[in-house]
């Protein structure tokens, strides 16, 4: 039987949050990133109860890291 974090992990972690702030400067209110092995692969509005969704709340960054990938940050931490 497959782990259940291993499938997950593969179809991206989906956390929700209060604000998305965005590497342009941009704030997503009520975003929801999609993190995909340490890389932010989607964000996109809040809409409803979304399935799979883990909720945050609070504030989150996504910053380019040192490759250009995106990557998603509570205050100096990494999340996933």
């Amino acid at each position: 039987m497959k782990d259940i974090n291993d499938t997950m992990k593969k179809a991206g972690r989906k956390i929700a949050y209060h604000e998305l702030w965005m590497p342009d400067g941009s704030i997503v209110k009520l975003g929801v990133a999609t993190v995909v092995d340490g890389v932010v692969a989607d964000v996109q509005p809040l809409k409803g109860e979304m399935p799979m969704t883990e909720w945050r709340g609070g504030t989150a960054q996504i910053k380019k890291d040192e490759n250009g990938h995106l990557v998603l940050y509570e205050g100096d931490t990494i999340v996933y």
